[in-house]
């Protein structure tokens, strides 16, 4: 096990070989495939236990928007907005 800061400088856990990832129990990094890319800036992730979950280019972290692709695999927070649940911090894997 390794521990890390995120950019709010809180610890976070890092475990080997593992889908996700701990960050002061307050959320959990999980992960998804990208289902479907709209050309107005939001998309969907098809995750392993639930419904799909939206997001916005807002919410992606590391490229940018136009640089995903359907089928890709990404690493998530889940977290809600105005509508209901949706993917933070999407990051391809």
């Amino acid at each position: 096990m390794s521990f890390a800061l995120d950019i709010a400088g809180n610890q976070a856990q890092t475990k080997n070989s593992c889908s996700t990832v701990e960050r002061d129990d307050r959320s959990k990094m999980a992960e998804g495939t990208i289902k479907r890319l709209t050309d107005k800036g939001f998309g969907f992730i098809k995750t392993d236990n639930g419904p799909d979950l939206f997001f916005h280019m807002s919410n992606v972290e590391g490229v940018q928007f136009q640089d995903l692709r359907e089928g890709q695999k990404v690493s998530y927070t889940e977290g809600s907005g105005p509508k209901g649940p949706r993917a933070e911090n999407v990051k391809p894997i």
